[in-house]
């Protein structure tokens, strides 16, 4: 997990809890949320970035750090985050990819974070769709074009920890009745969530 991905996270716990006039254990904030921490270092490194940026008040211990949201960091979780500049961290949703991952913990339970195996099989379809449309000489040349636009995009989307709806929804639009490559758009359209999975 991305170290903005848990500053968000711990930002979100604590918003949900910004009017009780207490603070909360990081420590305790992250085994909730199966937020996964290498250290009390890391742990540190966290709570004085948040604070640092005028986000928290905290108090330090030894091995924790118990803190409270400032009304910046009201303001911040409102209107921004660290992940998604520009998007509310309390709306946003966080993915933890475990693709070719052989000492991922898998947790249960898991209050907002998604765990996502799905981002290998998106770029396994776009490589197929490739491969395809340059082989199938029943698509027109306007219409290859069209789709590696879309799937460039797709492509670039995924690398940037997205999930280009937009694109996919486009290319789902440009593909219809290309029968060679509906399964691997179909995979895209799932993956996007325009599609339910089975």
């Amino acid at each position: 997990m991305k170290q903005s991905e848990k500053l968000d996270l711990i930002l979100r716990e604590l918003y949900k809890h910004k009017n009780k006039g207490s603070y909360l254990s990081i420590v305790w904030i992250c085994q909730e949320l199966n937020i996964p921490l290498d250290s009390t270092l890391e742990l540190n490194r966290l709570a004085h970035r948040l604070k640092e940026d005028g986000y928290i008040k905290a108090i330090f211990t030894h091995n924790d750090c118990s803190a409270e949201l400032t009304s910046y960091g009201i303001d911040y979780c409102e209107e921004n985050s660290y992940t998604y500049s520009g998007n509310s961290v309390i709306t946003n949703n966080y993915s933890i990819s475990i693709v070719n991952s052989p000492n991922a913990n898998i947790v249960n339970d898991s209050q907002n974070v998604t765990i996502t195996q799905t981002v290998g099989e998106a770029n396994q379809a776009i490589e197929k769709i490739r491969e395809t449309i340059n082989s199938d000489p029943s698509i027109d040349k306007e219409k290859i074009i069209e789709i590696l636009d879309c799937l460039n995009e797709i492509q670039e989307g995924i690398k940037n920890n997205q999930k280009p709806k937009f694109a996919i929804k486009s290319l789902i639009d440009i593909v219809g009745g290309i029968a060679s490559i509906a399964s691997w758009v179909t995979t895209l359209g799932q993956f996007a969530g325009y599609i339910p999975t089975p």
